[in-house]
């Protein structure tokens, strides 16, 4: 009876794990570097434009210190084109195992693409 079990336990976990896996890009990411023996990086498009409220609000005055280098209209998401994410993954991992995790769990509107780094 203990084999069966350890048998049912290690599938509930492993199901457990795969239900609180989401397209949320740390989630994703952490998963593909379980999956994959790690080394795999997600970067989201981020445009670098600054969030301007309204006087009312608590946080519209903002100090930088230092002054951080903000990217002109159109600048921010050049490297990106037209994609939302990339994700880079090391030499000799199977591109296709890795974008059928990717399509498993991705928004079905985003769009990413496949980097291979060294």
């Amino acid at each position: 009876m203990e084999s069966v079990w350890d048998a049912f336990a290690a599938w509930r976990d492993y199901y457990r794990y795969k239900v609180h896996v989401t397209s949320q890009h740390k989630s994703l990411e952490g998963h593909l570097n379980k999956t994959f023996g790690g080394g795999i990086l997600i970067k989201s498009y981020e445009d670098q434009f600054l969030a301007i409220g309204l006087n009312s609000e608590p946080a519209h005055w903002v100090l930088f210190e230092p002054m951080q280098e903000i990217a002109l209209e159109g600048e921010g998401g050049q490297s990106f084109q037209d994609v939302d994410f990339i994700v880079y993954v090391p030499e000799g991992v199977d591109l296709n195992l890795v974008r059928a995790e990717i399509e498993r769990y991705k928004i079905a509107d985003r769009t990413y693409k496949i980097v291979t780094r060294k």
